[in-house]
């Protein structure tokens, strides 16, 4: 998977004569983590770890299990939902391929990628796995309601449509594989609203160079079906000031979206900058409470193509 970023890097970077490359430069932010788990992955290559855990020393002192038992699952260590399945989602046990760690983002690679989505609020993200094919949007965790409509599923399904074939298989929107919990996908949707997919990209792709070279081509068109989304529309970005014209954090709502999990989805605290993928063209209603309460402000957006802009003041 980090073949795929370091692709994405390069083609963001080389690709100044592709007009859509530009657009995406000039109008967006785009973060690129090309590894995040690097001690499990160094332990990996080096037939000591099971390819699922970082590099963390969990066996007790005469604890004679093999090298690869220990570590930490970090897709099992994110504060949502952590350990909420019991031992099926995740383990409690530290040999065990999902162990999920003594804490919710007890591990420093967890909480590097927190405070990056803390501090940023993305609007959209995929991290990219390899081990079957499928593209699964959130709510991934069994028992967390989804917001209705769920705008994710639907955009998922456009990105789905935009990845040719895999493997000679064509790319299907999931909501998991099987059951899980403390998972990152569904960290950043609860926390900050962002539509965050997970791409797994099937395994025969990576057989030999050559079949691994064109995957990471045919899997390009994942991100860009992503940035197309939001820059096309139907989606709706703005800034929230307060009466004195400075940045504000503040709770913002697509009224016509119902959040049924609890979720609290607030402008960026830096600059006051919210965004949304909108579920389909229309009117809508951005809807905003002021910082310690107050009646909402609530402004009209009619989403016919691209983006809606609103400032909330």
């Amino acid at each position: 998977s980090a073949l795929m970023m370091l692709d994405a890097i390069d083609t963001l970077l080389s690709g100044d004569k592709d007009p859509k490359i530009a657009r995406v430069l000039s109008e967006l932010a785009v973060w690129v983590v090309p590894m995040v788990n690097r001690d499990g992955f160094a332990l990996f290559m080096r037939d000591l770890a099971s390819g699922r855990k970082n590099g963390r020393e969990t066996r007790k002192a005469g604890d004679r299990s093999p090298v690869r038992a220990r570590g930490v699952d970090l897709n099992r260590n994110y504060p949502f939902r952590w350990g909420a399945t019991n031992e099926v989602g995740s383990s409690k046990n530290p040999n065990r391929r999902s162990y999920r760690g003594l804490s919710p983002a007890s591990e420093p690679e967890t909480r590097a990628m927190v405070e990056l989505s803390d501090r940023l609020h993305f609007v959209g993200s995929i991290s990219y796995h390899t081990g079957t094919l499928a593209l699964l949007a959130p709510y991934t965790i069994d028992g967390v309601p989804v917001p209705k409509p769920n705008e994710a599923w639907l955009v998922a399904e456009d990105v789905a449509r935009a990845i040719p074939k895999l493997d000679k298989r064509p790319v299907y929107v999931r909501k998991n594989l099987y059951t899980v919990d403390g998972t990152d996908q569904d960290y950043h949707r609860f926390a900050h609203g962002t539509l965050a997919l997970l791409l797994e990209s099937a395994a025969k792709s990576w057989d030999t160079p050559a079949l691994a070279k064109k995957a990471i081509v045919q899997i390009r068109h994942s991100w860009r079906a992503l940035f197309d989304r939001y820059l096309d529309g139907p989606s709706v970005e703005g800034r929230v000031k307060d009466e004195a014209g400075h940045a504000g954090s503040a709770k913002v709502e697509i009224a016509e979206v119902v959040t049924l999990a609890g979720e609290e989805w607030r402008s960026r605290c830096s600059d006051g900058f919210y965004g949304r993928y909108l579920p389909g063209y229309g009117k809508f209603t951005v809807r905003v409470t002021p910082p310690g309460g107050g009646a909402p402000i609530e402004k009209k957006v009619d989403s016919v193509a691209g983006k809606g802009r609103v400032t909330v003041d």
